[in-house]
């Protein structure tokens, strides 16, 4: 009997712990992080940016593979 519970409670905690770690969006409105986005004036790309704490950072990658003589950044 001892051991049924204890596999029963095991089960709910296993239960609690993956229905409260898994959590759709990792950097939620309570984060205080702020999704925007950045036009590279020189080619009209549009990248996505966000902004943790007081700083903008760039979300994905910029695009350097156009073939434009201006994309090579020092």
């Amino acid at each position: 009997m001892k051991h049924k519970t204890l596999k029963n409670l095991l089960m709910i905690i296993a239960a609690m712990v993956i229905t409260t770690a898994c959590e759709k969006d990792e950097l939620g409105s309570d984060s205080g992080s702020q999704y925007g986005t950045f036009t590279d004036p020189r080619d009209g790309e549009v990248y996505q940016t966000v902004k943790i704490g007081g700083q903008i950072w760039m979300a994905e990658k910029r695009d350097t593979q156009k073939g434009d003589a201006q994309s090579n950044i020092s």
